[in-house]
C-alpha cells in the first residue's frame, strides 16, 4: 500500500487510548476534589447558590437571546412581505404585457391574412398558367409531351438516313409495347453506333418520346404520332434517299 503519512489503525487506536486516559484523570481530579473539599463548612450551601445563579445568568441570556432573534425574524418577515409585493407587481406587469401582445399578435394576423390569401391566390394562378403552358391537348383529349408546331413525319423527311432508322426502331418498340436491343440491331445493320445513340439522345432530350436512351434495352412508354403508317413513311423514305444517293 502507499505510504500517505498516517495509518488508519494506529489513529484510531490513539484515539482508544485518549479517551482512556481523559477517564482515568476525570476519575483522579474527581477524587481529589472529593477528598478536599469534604473538610469545607456548608460545601453544598455554596454549591447549591452557584447553580442558582448560574442559572439565573443562562435565564437572562437565553430572554436576551430570544429577543434578539425575535427582532431579525421581524426584520425577514417585513423584507418577505415587501418581495411578496414586489413579486405581485412584476406578475401583475407581466400579465398586462402578456395582454397587450395577445392584442397586437390577432391584429398583425388579421392585417397579414388576406396578404397571405392574396398571394396564395397568386401562386395557385401561377401554377395553373405554367401547366397550361407545358400541357398540350390534342383532338382526341388526352396531354401531348410534344408542342402542337412539331410535325413528327416533317421531321422524320428532313432527317438524315441513320436519324430514320433510330425513329424506326423507337415506332417499332413503341407499336409492339416491348424492349429492344437496339446496339445489337445497329450492329447487324452495319450503323454507326455513337451517331445512332447520340441521335437518340438528342430526341430524349427534346421529349420526343417518352422512355429511356439505353441501346441495349430501349423502351418507349409514348411517342405521339406513331402508327403503322408512319412505319411504311419511314421506309419510303429511307428507299428514296438510297436512290437519291445512288
Amino acid at each position: 500500500m502507499p505510504d500517505d503519512g498516517w495509518n488508519k489503525d494506529e489513529v484510531l487506536r490513539r484515539k482508544l487510548h485518549e479517551r482512556y486516559i481523559l477517564f482515568i484523570l476525570l476519575s483522579i481530579l474527581i477524587g481529589v476534589l472529593t477528598v478536599k473539599w469534604s473538610d469545607v463548612p456548608k460545601l453544598t450551601d455554596y454549591l447549591g447558590f452557584a447553580l442558582t445563579l448560574a442559572s439565573l445568568l443562562l435565564a437572562v441570556l437565553a430572554i436576551g437571546y430570544a429577543i434578539y432573534s425575535n427582532q431579525g425574524l421581524e426584520t425577514n418577515l417585513a423584507s418577505l412581505v415587501s418581495s411578496i409585493s414586489d413579486v405581485k407587481a412584476i406578475a401583475s406587469t407581466l400579465s398586462a404585457s402578456s395582454t397587450a401582445l395577445s392584442s397586437d399578435l390577432r391584429n398583425l394576423s388579421e392585417r397579414t391574412g388576406g396578404i397571405d390569401q392574396r398571394l396564395s391566390e397568386m401562386a395557385e394562378a401561377a401554377r395553373n398558367q405554367d401547366q397550361k403552358n407545358q400541357t398540350v391537348t390534342p383532338t382526341d383529349g388526352k396531354s401531348a409531351p410534344i408542342a402542337p408546331s412539331f410535325d413528327l413525319r416533317r421531321f422524320a423527311a428532313e432527317t438524315s438516313t441513320s436519324g430514320r432508322w433510330v425513329l424506326f426502331c423507337l415506332a417499332v418498340a413503341y407499336l409492339n409495347n416491348k424492349a429492344i436491343n437496339m446496339r445489337e440491331l445497329l450492329h447487324r445493320t452495319e450503323k454507326n453506333v455513337d451517331y445512332s445513340h447520340g441521335f437518340l439522345i438528342a430526341v430524349s432530350s427534346a421529349n420526343i418520346y417518352e422512355g429511356n436512351s439505353e441501346l441495349s434495352n430501349l423502351t418507349v412508354d409514348d411517342f405521339r404520332g406513331v402508327a403503322k403508317e408512319f412505319l411504311s413513311d419511314l421506309v419510303s423514305l429511307t428507299m428514296t434517299s438510297a436512290d437519291v444517293r445512288k
